[in-house]
């Protein structure tokens, strides 16, 4: 089957010995047919696409068919052909590229339609922006997956669209609110969650949002008024719980904060930064015991949080357990190399435990950090004095000559 496929295209593979006196009477090649052409050519878009065919070695694979390898005649074909698969609307990619490399080779009309027909078939491949919505649902939609592929201001526009044709859309409102809070824009942000509440005021989330913008404008107590409303609404609200605590925390209340965040835990026992915030706490209220209880609970929960292991060495050294206190800042500074607290308090630590020049190093770490820290250089200082005079330090460190 092979060798009648050859003879067809290329003719006799072996031709008769012809006698000298005998004029030469070649047989006319048979012309090729549909079946013939696609073969070929698919072995033309695959020297092109896959093998760097440049246009002299498709010229030479087309003068291999003799009279039948016109660029005239296969233009004519990929014309009459061409016409089938441009008429199918469905995509083909891996053809439209072949057809243009076969068009950049520069190979007489024949490229030229290539490349005619690669860009159109290209041209399916670029999705058309879709029209704008006409309906309040579907410029919602659209500013929900705007927001979701990071389009921000993209997904305001699409809210304020879906308001503009309906502005009792509650959800549109809560969106919008907030977009506008991850745009830094509190003020936008409240206003929407307003307008929200007062088409749905039973909404606990919508009260919960509109105390986080509250809370990034540091008003704390229309933080403090907006979270008590969503507890009202489900007081089983467990991040509510621990943020009315935050707010709390801020005010310096203390044992309220610490009420809320014992109902947050009990609700949630491994909400995110709960044990932390209850030791802060406790801390603040000299309970050192009962908040190393908390942060120990909460390193369990967050062992990479560098903040708890911090506070937890603040914690051991107020009670003076030295070494473990210096334990707990190292993995603190482990976690977070430039956290300067961290420094500040292992200096201390360490000129508690009598280590004088490892403070005096670690306050120097502390200075790269914030240079003009008047707490670090006044710990620092005073650590220097504690040393023995510099006579005698030089004296340790540095023997004299011999004569």
């Amino acid at each position: 089957m092979l060798k009648d496929i050859w003879q067809r295209l290329f003719g006799s593979a072996v031709q008769p010995v012809e006698s000298e006196t005998t004029p030469t009477q070649r047989k006319p090649l048979p012309p090729l047919e549909d079946a013939d052409y696609q073969m070929l050519f698919a072995q033309l878009l695959e020297g092109v696409s896959r093998r760097g065919w440049d246009g002299e070695r498709v010229l030479k694979f087309l003068s291999e068919l003799g009279e039948r390898g016109s660029y005239e005649q296969w233009a004519a074909w990929l014309r009459r052909y061409g016409d089938r698969f441009m008429a199918s609307p469905a995509p083909n990619p891996e053809l439209a590229r072949g057809l243009l490399k076969l068009g950049q080779t520069g190979c007489g009309e024949l490229g030229d339609v290539a490349y005619e027909m690669g860009s159109e078939l290209l041209q399916r491949e670029i999705k058309q922006p879709a029209p704008p919505p006409d309906t309040a649902e579907g410029w919602w939609e659209q500013g929900n997956q705007q927001l979701g592929a990071g389009d921000v201001s993209g997904a305001i526009a699409s809210y304020e669209q879906a308001l503009q044709r309906d502005p009792e859309f509650v959800a549109a409102w809560l969106n919008r609110g907030a977009a506008l809070f991850y745009s830094q824009e509190y003020e936008g942000a409240i206003a929407s969650f307003d307008a929200a509440l007062k088409l749905q005021p039973h909404n606990a989330n919508t009260w919960f949002n509109r105390g986080l913008a509250h809370s990034a404008l540091e008003r704390h107590s229309e933080e403090l008024d907006s979270y008590e409303k969503a507890l009202q609404i489900n007081p089983e609200f467990s991040q509510a719980w621990h943020n009315r605590g935050v707010a709390l925390a801020r005010l310096e209340r203390y044992e309220e904060a610490l009420n809320c965040y014992q109902q947050a835990l009990q609700l949630q026992p491994d909400l995110p930064r709960g044990w932390h915030n209850r030791g802060e706490a406790l801390r603040a209220l000299g309970r050192y015991e009962e908040a190393l209880l908390c942060y120990d609970q909460a390193v369990e929960t967050e062992p990479s949080e560098a903040e708890t292991w911090l506070y937890r060495g603040v914690a051991l050294r107020n009670l003076h357990r030295h070494s473990e206190a210096l334990a707990s800042l190292d993995q603190a500074l482990a976690v977070e190399p430039a956290d300067f607290q961290a420094w500040v308090n292992r200096g201390l630590v360490l000129a508690s435990l009598a280590r004088l020049k490892e403070a005096i190093a670690s306050f120097d770490l502390a200075l790269l950090i914030e240079p003009d820290s008047a707490e670090a250089l006044a710990h620092r200082e005073e650590v220097i004095r504690r040393l023995p005079d510099e006579a005698e330090l030089l004296e340790e460190e540095e023997p004299g000559l011999e004569d």
